[in-house]
């Protein structure tokens, strides 16, 4: 049996705000199970800074590119990507890990959102 298409997901902080752009066509989710049930999904998170939080490293960045002969470079933001593998039963549970894991560990949700994309990896032996 194959698993649905799904799109990435944005792990929004309490207060409902982030990045609300479709993230449909970032990576496609078909994983097979095999007869134990077991998969390995890879798993690579986008933190980024929510919508107004200053970005004092962005903007150096941005100030330095025209000195560097890179004229019209603006919006200048910085995050962190995150990979790992997570072995799980099905997608929706690797998926619920990992955001358990951005929301508890891996991002602050007061200044960032996170982007969970998932890709079966194999089966677990």
């Amino acid at each position: 049996m194959s698993m649905p298409m799904s799109a990435s997901l944005v792990v929004h902080s309490p207060n409902g705000a982030g990045d609300d752009r479709p993230h449909a066509d970032l990576h496609r989710i078909r994983a097979s199970m095999c007869e134990h049930g077991s998969m390995i999904f890879s798993v690579h998170v986008e933190v980024r800074l929510r919508p107004g939080i200053a970005d004092p490293q962005g903007s150096t960045i941005e100030r330095a590119m025209p000195t560097l002969g890179f004229a019209g470079v603006s919006g200048v933001r910085v995050g962190k990507s995150i990979r790992f593998e997570i072995d799980a039963a099905d997608e929706a549970s690797a998926r619920a890990e990992a955001e358990d894991l951005c929301r508890r560990f891996l991002t602050n949700p007061v200044i960032e959102d996170a982007i969970v994309e998932l890709e079966p990896a194999g089966v677990a032996s």
